[in-house]
């Protein structure tokens, strides 16, 4: 506020949009993930010293295995931009954003003025389960979800050899009576995702 001669005059109050997207509709293990956290002040005041939080070392992820480790084990990059509006934007009042560290800091950022923080994170290898990445922005949170790859698998059954009935000899004739059909089912990874609890099913009672 500033006050002259007994009238205290109010600075225009800043307005604050926010989001955070992923350039990935899905992603791949092993492969990056690129997260935009986009500040706009849309508002007719300045904002100053606003909380800017993005927590990436607590972000976890259920792994093939059923086990949950951090989803971004092997780090990531941040790079820091003024998309639109004044050049006297500071992302970073408290000097601390650095890669592979947590987003903690508080930036200024003029009335009509649009700021990013670009993530790029690369995911955990053994990776299968949701990633949820939250971003907290002068206290009010939002998120973005992504999900692994669609499955893509072909698979297939065929028989390898027929046996006679003390289950050792093989026979060239096809099957006999009393004997034994050995069958073999392939599956195979078409994507470069892992592939989860997959059921496989072969109803031998109802031939």
């Amino acid at each position: 506020n500033i006050t002259i001669g007994g009238i205290t005059v109010i600075p225009n109050s800043y307005h604050l949009s926010f989001s955070k997207t992923v350039d990935e509709a899905s992603y791949e293990p092993g492969q990056p993930l690129v997260y935009r956290l986009t500040i706009e002040n849309d508002g007719k005041g300045n904002a100053y010293n606003i909380p800017v939080v993005d927590r990436l070392s607590n972000i976890t992820v259920e792994l093939v295995d059923g086990t949950s480790e951090k989803a971004f084990d092997s780090g990531w990059t941040i790079e820091q931009n003024i998309v639109s509006g004044s050049d006297k934007a500071i992302l970073d009042l408290d000097g601390s954003v650095e890669n592979n560290r947590d987003i903690d800091t508080h930036a200024s950022i003029p009335a009509g003025t649009k700021i990013e923080y670009k993530v790029t994170a690369t995911v955990n290898n053994n990776a299968v389960g949701e990633i949820l990445n939250l971003l907290t922005v002068d206290g009010d949170t939002v998120s973005a979800k992504t999900k692994a790859s669609a499955e893509k698998y072909d698979f297939e059954k065929h028989i390898t050899r027929f046996l006679d009935q003390d289950g050792v000899t093989s026979l060239s004739g096809g099957y006999t009576p009393g004997g034994y059909i050995e069958y073999e089912i392939s599956l195979v990874n078409l994507n470069n995702v892992h592939m989860q609890n997959m059921p496989i099913k072969d109803e031998l009672s109802a031939i």
